[in-house]
């Protein structure tokens, strides 16, 4: 469980006694691989267990993607500088920037998806975009959405270029079945709901 502006992560047993928390209430940030006794976060929107045991933790406010070692005890940073911007596509997702505002009420990336494969998928709230992070490279690239979306601007239901999807404020993710769904927020009244298939267009 994640407590996001408690900046904790907390693991249950099956009778919900917590055996296990990460993080002391203080927000800070490791890009280096720490142990869990030193773990640190700020503000933690969604976190998500991946198809090889470990859980990964979307750390919006150091615009970062953790990841929970629960065998060795650890927590790596594998993509994000802690640092907000827009940068990194086709590079190493450790020096990739997310977007960042801090006037809004989410600031920083918000949503977080894991495929069977182990490829992560973020929500960049506030760069209008999906992000895609490689499993085996640890590349990453922008996957659908566009840096200039439109607030306000419903989606043509033809279009078949994911890259010119207008996602003005991506509000959560979810990956089942070969399909990342995106519901994405157009107005406060109205939104989409954006599902990109593998292989296919949108």
């Amino acid at each position: 469980m994640n407590e996001v502006t408690g900046c904790k992560i907390w693991r249950f047993n099956s009778e919900g006694k917590p055996t296990l928390t990460l993080g002391d209430g203080t927000p800070g940030f490791q890009k280096r691989n720490v142990d869990f006794r030193e773990a640190r976060f700020n503000w933690i929107y969604d976190i998500r267990r991946g198809p090889d045991g470990n859980v990964y933790v979307l750390d919006s406010k150091n615009f970062a993607v953790r990841m929970i070692d629960a065998k060795q005890g650890s927590v790596q940073t594998i993509a994000g500088t802690g640092q907000p911007g827009y940068s990194g596509d086709s590079g190493d997702a450790l020096n990739a920037t997310f977007g960042g505002d801090p006037s809004a009420r989410f600031d920083g990336p918000i949503s977080l998806s894991v495929d069977e494969e182990g490829n992560i998928f973020v929500g960049d709230r506030q760069n209008h975009v999906v992000r895609m992070i490689h499993k085996n490279t640890n590349t990453i690239e922008t996957i659908a959405g566009n840096h200039n979306a439109a607030k306000g601007k419903i989606n043509n239901l033809a279009e078949t270029d994911p890259l010119k999807l207008n996602l003005p404020e991506i509000s959560s993710m979810d990956y089942y079945n070969g399909c990342l769904f995106i519901p994405t927020d157009i107005t406060p009244e109205e939104g989409d709901l954006i599902v990109l298939k593998k292989g296919r267009t949108p």
